[in-house]
């Protein structure tokens, strides 16, 4: 199974030649951030729960808020590169110029087989995760979304994802950290992975129009499904 890192890299192919370099990083780095700010936000609760002195507890949630502000920062941040990138007359003309940028030789993508084939990994390794099964349909539900989006090409995608970075920062600046249950993951964790499939789902369409890429990495982008999207687990799982 590809690394995290390895997967990481192989997007941010897709998102250089979008004219985005170290996108795909720069949300890893912020989901790291936020599993941070989450797991100090719930160490904080057990210290008052179990009657530490209130010191100590504000310190723990000082250190909460320090983690869950710079991820909210990075991803505001994030999410302008991307819609200041998508809304210029440059990617207007990037997008149409498109199918002439296709390597010689390759059809033009098929976008209904290639969500097709998300669909199809995505349930596969879900079915095999170590998860509820509650936890894992309600992924799929996400998947689904993002693939039935993914249909409409990559103006669609990115749309979906700059609105789902929107989402994310929104949930973590909740005096909750968006821990609070949404039937039954996190709504933190629902967020996330939201915008973590919208980059997937990104990077494949690019990919079709990458000599090599297509044949070498987006099988690679359809294995790691799981790996990739675990980096929106703040909490570990039983």
């Amino acid at each position: 199974m590809p690394s995290r890192a390895a997967v990481v890299e192989a997007m941010d192919r897709s998102f250089e030649f979008f004219g985005l370099p170290g996108s795909v990083r720069r949300f890893a780095d912020l989901c790291e951030l936020k599993r941070r700010a989450v797991q100090a936000a719930e160490k904080a609760g057990r210290a008052r729960e179990l009657g530490s002195p209130e010191g100590a507890v504000d310190e723990i949630r000082s250190e909460a808020v320090r983690y869950r502000d710079m991820a909210v920062r990075g991803l505001r941040s994030l999410r302008t590169t991307l819609a200041a990138r998508t809304e210029s007359a440059e990617w207007a003309g990037f997008v149409d110029g498109l199918p002439a940028s296709l390597p010689a030789g390759q059809e033009q993508p098929d976008l209904g087989a290639q969500m097709n084939d998300l669909l199809g990994e995505a349930r596969r390794q879900l079915v095999e995760a170590p998860i509820p099964a509650g936890d894992a349909a309600e992924t799929f539900d996400v998947v689904r979304r993002v693939a039935g989006t993914g249909r409409d090409g990559l103006n669609a995608v990115m749309g979906l994802l700059i609105e789902a970075l929107a989402g994310l920062e929104e949930v973590l600046q909740r005096d909750s950290f968006g821990r609070e249950p949404a039937s039954p993951s996190t709504a933190e964790y629902i967020a996330c992975t939201l915008a973590a499939t919208a980059f997937l789902v990104a990077a494949g369409i690019g990919c079709s129009y990458i000599p090599w890429c297509w044949c070498c990495i987006f099988p690679l982008l359809l294995l790691a499904f799981y790996v990739w999207i675990q980096g929106c687990e703040s909490i570990p799982r039983d």
